[in-house]
């Protein structure tokens, strides 16, 4: 049995010495790997299913696949790639939309498909304004549901400022 790393590279000596390869294995990641390229990316199962396919010609149905999801448009995962690339603000609209709703993961590809079509809408509605209001909606909705950011008493002696979550306090205010 071959290791993985055997797989790796068979797979990537196929894709530099046969056109018909390399097209079948990107027509394969796009269909089946969302679009992940890079063969050191995939585990054992995947580089010899993609393999044992290819032998056997069954690559043909996933080329087919592939033409139809082409025949679609570009997915949710390309267009989020495409809307980066197509200038600066783009792009940092994307990192505010992830740092601030999605635990800053930047790889569209590991995102849920719901949240790059929200982005998709977003900026396609009003770019980098329209995702920084959306921003500031979640983020009011966050403290809403921690009951607020900030807010008066505090455990100090005396009132005192508030401080994140009303937790801290100080020493304001007369004993």
């Amino acid at each position: 049995m071959a290791t993985r790393e055997q797989l790796v590279e068979q797979i990537k000596s196929l894709q530099r010495t046969n056109e018909d390869a390399k097209a079948a294995w990107n027509d394969f990641a796009d269909t089946q790997l969302g679009g992940i390229k890079d063969p050191n990316r995939q585990d054992h199962t995947v580089l010899t299913n993609f393999l044992t396919l290819f032998a056997n010609g069954g690559i043909v149905e996933i080329q087919q696949t592939a033409a139809a999801m082409r025949a679609q448009g570009p997915s949710p995962v390309d267009k989020v790639k495409q809307i980066q690339r197509s200038e600066p603000v783009a792009r940092q609209a994307w990192v505010e939309f992830v740092d601030a709703q999605h635990g800053g993961i930047k790889d569209p590809a590991k995102l849920d498909q719901n949240v790059l079509n929200h982005f998709i809408g977003l900026y396609e509605q009003g770019g980098l304004a329209a995702i920084q209001q959306s921003n500031q909606q979640a983020s009011q909705q966050a403290v809403q549901q921690w009951g607020g950011a900030t807010g008066g008493g505090g455990f100090g002696m005396g009132g005192g400022g508030g401080g994140f979550l009303g937790l801290s306090g100080g020493m304001g205010g007369g004993m």
